[in-house]
């Protein structure tokens, strides 16, 4: 298997749309201030019936970050705005 890596800015991702089967993201959604649009990006280089793994703090279970974590429900408005189903 090969690996490459590409430097890239997460709110224009430098991939073609639908070329990948699985995106993830790591614990940075929540440090992004424009995470709608990242989603966006995430979105569009998922190919039809791919998948995406979102893994992000959770603002309902630890208060100090609530100003700027996600809660569940925000996290599945803003993902279900790309047609992605929880």
């Amino acid at each position: 298997m090969n690996i490459y890596l590409v430097l890239g800015d997460a709110r224009n991702l430098p991939f073609r749309p639908g070329l990948f089967n699985l995106v993830t993201c790591s614990g940075a959604l929540s440090e992004i201030v424009d995470k709608k649009r990242v989603i966006k990006e995430m979105c569009d280089i998922l190919s039809y019936g791919g998948k995406m793994v979102v893994m992000t703090f959770n603002g309902e279970r630890i208060p100090l970050l609530r100003t700027w974590a996600y809660n569940t429900k925000k996290l599945e408005e803003d993902l279900g705005e790309c047609g992605l189903k929880i």
